[in-house]
């Protein structure tokens, strides 16, 4: 989990998040949105070294990396728009 990332059960629709990634030092990880708190996959795993998610706040990214003996960093900005009426 993110700490501070603005995920929510309730309204959880009532916003768009813009969610960009990248692994530092080149490391493939795989990249997925889960529901929050009961950890469900909201989308389908996607495997790189950067990207993108759009998506609403029902749900925050999480990766794993496939070989399990070497960490890797994950660096991320989000931008978070809320109707304003």
């Amino acid at each position: 989990m993110i700490d501070g990332f603005p995920a929510t059960m309730n309204g959880c629709a009532h916003q768009l998040l813009f969610i960009r990634w990248w692994a530092l030092g080149e490391h493939r990880v795989t990249a997925r949105l889960m529901s929050m708190p009961d950890l469900i996959p909201m989308s389908h795993p996607v495997s790189g070294t950067s990207g993108w998610f759009a998506s609403h706040g029902c749900a925050q990214p999480a990766w794993s990396k496939p070989d399990s003996e070497i960490l890797a960093d994950v660096q991320v900005t989000w931008q978070v728009w809320v109707p304003a009426a």
